[in-house]
């Protein structure tokens, strides 16, 4: 018995012996060894398409989050924006069946009780409910001419649509950008120019340029089936006497003159002191505009990059990063008049609201400033007393590049019915 187990350990491992002797050493190891191998590059494959499957789901997943999102997004805009579309008609409805004041004769013409016509706009815009006066007015001037008025009639309108337009804050708005650019521009068809302010309401942007051209602020020709636009001729238009806000926004602001101005911009910009206000005179000629004043600031620095690590940074996430010097400076120097513009543009907006608290005594801020993330489409309203506006986070305080954020003034009617 002690034999028989080595016996058959030698006849189970005859086999292995045999081959061994037939095969060599080399490839009697190997085949153990390469399948060892193609297991382990097999194991190491598969992990890599789970890997890539997941990868590749949860790209799917995030897209499809996206584009939910997104259709969420649009799909509010359109409430929204039906909403108020509603509001507006009801309301219009509503309020044209007790404010009409118009009669008809016995003889079919009709009778127009033109001033408490005039009182029902005065009281809305007392009230701040600029909209209804707004949309009052227009009716008026398209009825004086239908039921033929009276001369007295039509001057007392047009003082009462002048002395409005001069406190209506969109009004003063779309005019504060319209009046440079017909200025850059004479004779510019209306059409051609609405496109270019597409984020303006077509009606609001109509009723803009036809009350300037009443109230002689804007010359316009019929051209078509649009106008061309021209302003008034130089040596009026700077002894125009305004009643209220001014329409063009002057170089300097009470507070902040051009001068303090361009040393806020070198502080902001990491600019030598000044290397700006060396040139003030020929910069001042030059600020309304990109293509005058970009070229003056690029004087200024010798045509070369300068160190600015908020420019750095803001090239690096919005993959801007130029290698080229020459056009590197350029749109550096770009960014520097667009901040200066909107700047100044915000203080003098700022200094217009100011004026209209005691009617309209709300402020709306939009744009990225309104969101502690950045959404451009967030909004805020506030108490225009409100500390907020006192803030970096506003646009008149903005350190932000390419900051587009902008406060509307609002009317306690406005706030309560978006």
């Amino acid at each position: 018995m002690q034999y028989v187990l080595p016996a058959l350990i030698l006849i189970a491992l005859s086999p292995f012996l045999w081959l061994y002797e037939q095969i060599g050493p080399e490839w009697f190891w190997g085949i153990p060894a390469s399948g060892i191998a193609i297991r382990q590059l097999r194991h190491q494959f598969i992990l890599k398409r789970r890997k890539a499957d997941k990868e590749a789901a949860k790209k799917r997943e995030i897209e499809a989050k996206s584009r939910k999102r997104l259709e969420t997004q649009q799909e509010f805009a359109e409430r929204i924006h039906r909403q108020a579309q509603e509001n507006i008609h009801a309301r219009e409805q509503r309020e044209s069946a007790r404010r009409v004041h118009v009669a008809e004769r016995d003889d079919g013409s009709l009778e127009v009780a033109w001033r408490e016509q005039m009182e029902e706009v005065k009281r809305a815009w007392k009230n701040g409910d600029f909209d209804f006066a707004r949309t009052w007015l227009q009716k008026m001037a398209y009825t004086l001419t239908a039921a033929k008025a009276p001369e007295a009639v039509h001057d007392k309108f047009k003082a009462l649509m002048v002395a409005f337009t001069r406190d209506d804050p969109l009004y003063t708005n779309i005019m504060s950008q319209v009046v440079p650019a017909i200025k850059a521009n004479p004779g510019v068809v209306q059409s051609t120019l609405a496109k270019r302010f597409s984020e303006y309401d077509a009606e609001h942007f109509r009723y803009a340029l036809y009350f300037a051209a009443e109230s002689g602020d804007i010359v316009r020709v019929k051209k078509g089936r649009s106008y061309a636009l021209t302003l008034p001729n130089q040596q009026e238009s700077k002894s125009v006497k305004s009643e209220g806000m001014r329409l063009d926004t002057p170089l300097d602001l009470p507070g902040h003159s051009f001068i303090d101005q361009l040393k806020w911009l070198e502080t902001w910009a990491c600019l030598p002191k000044g290397i700006l206000t060396q040139r003030v005179e020929e910069l001042a000629a030059a600020w309304d505009t990109e293509q005058g004043m970009t070229p003056v600031i690029l004087q200024c620095v010798n045509g070369k990059p300068w160190v600015w690590p908020a420019y750095e940074a803001y090239a690096k996430e919005n993959n801007e990063e130029c290698e080229d010097e020459a056009r590197q400076v350029k749109d550096m120097a770009k960014h520097v008049y667009r901040k200066y513009q909107s700047n100044h543009r915000a203080h003098h907006r700022k200094l217009q609201i100011d004026t209209l608290t005691h009617m309209r005594p709300y402020w709306e801020l939009c744009g990225r400033c309104a969101s502690p993330t950045g959404d451009e489409n967030a909004t805020l309203i506030l108490d225009a007393d409100d500390t907020f506006w006192d803030t970096h986070r506003v646009p008149w305080h903005c350190d932000q590049l390419d900051c587009r954020c902008y406060v509307n003034s609002l009317s306690e009617y406005e706030r309560n019915h978006p």
